[in-house]
């Protein structure tokens, strides 16, 4: 088992941490750019007097957005 573990790791790109640590960066690089898209439509709405979920479903936002 420890020769497979050590298999699998030589044929790793980066070390676990380091691929742990990209994907949390790019988590809350995503988180940031959500919150300042929601900020957007929710200005949007405000503007119009309709629900975000209105402005949300006119340019194609889902909940899994």
């Amino acid at each position: 088992m420890e020769a497979q573990l050590a298999e699998i790791k030589a044929r790793l790109k980066n070390a676990p941490c380091v691929t742990v640590q990209r994907h949390i960066h790019l988590l809350h690089e995503y988180n940031e750019i959500k919150d300042i898209g929601q900020g957007l439509t929710g200005l949007i709405a405000d503007a119009r007097g309709v629900r975000q979920i209105e402005v949300q479903r006119e340019y194609g936002v889902n909940d899994r957005d």
